[in-house]
């Protein structure tokens, strides 16, 4: 039977290998089966490091129960871990003639020009959507409030430059809460977010925040968990 799982992963890796040429024809496309499924993501932090990979990219399934969070268990473990940025993909619920709708979660902390910088070097469809939510704490006083409302417009400026539609928003609560409400109001194909969101004290880029795991595991929809070197 083991034998057997891994012929089916090393055809499903070369269906995969056809794709991605496809995809991508200027590409360098190189697959890879990985024996030991017990222990799969150990195996991908560790070639991802070895290779020197920007941007890790894993399947994760919905969870039936918001009770329920082990589904994610292994993207997590990879998104935790990395050095790298995080995509935790999962199926969108977006129409083939409705546009691409993004969700970027920003904080107070200077890690979230990380975030940004991901987004708007990236190419986007035609008439892709983004939405800027700034969760900032309660108590802050007005002349810091406004400062962060300054830096928001900044950075929408930059990201408008790139083409997308954005609308912004600033909100107050707990974050985790914030960014759930915000995937699930309408149907987002992404959350862009900092590994140390809610927590802008933290400069270590190993790691997430309680409400960066909160993100990945709860999200009906794909995050991205955005490390420095993201892949353009």
């Amino acid at each position: 039977p083991a034998l057997q799982d891994y012929e089916e992963q090393r055809v499903l890796s070369l269906e995969a290998e056809r794709k991605l040429r496809v995809m991508f024809p200027e590409g360098l496309v190189r697959t890879e089966a990985i024996q030991d499924t017990a222990a799969v993501a150990q195996a991908i932090l560790r070639n991802a490091k070895q290779w020197g990979a920007e941007l890790i990219i894993v399947g994760s399934k919905n969870s039936p129960s918001s009770q329920i969070t082990d589904y994610a268990g292994p993207a997590l473990r990879v998104a935790k871990d990395a050095h790298c940025s995080v995509r935790i993909v999962r199926p969108s619920q977006r129409t083939p003639d409705s546009a691409t709708r993004i969700l970027i979660c920003l904080d107070e902390g200077a890690s979230s020009q990380n975030v940004m910088n991901a987004v708007s070097e990236r190419s986007w469809p035609i008439g892709t959507i983004a939405h800027v939510v700034l969760v900032q704490k309660p108590g802050l006083h007005h002349a810091a409030r406004a400062a962060g409302t300054d830096v928001l417009n900044t950075w929408t400026n930059t990201l408008r430059a790139t083409g997308l539609e954005v609308s912004i928003g600033t909100e107050h609560g707990a974050p985790e809460e914030v960014v759930l409400l915000g995937s699930r109001a309408s149907p987002v194909d992404c959350v862009f977010i900092d590994p140390h969101y809610g927590r802008p004290e933290v400069f270590d880029s190993r790691g997430l925040s309680d409400v960066a795991a909160a993100v990945v595991l709860g999200a009906p929809c794909s995050v991205e968990i955005i490390r420095a070197n993201s892949s353009k």
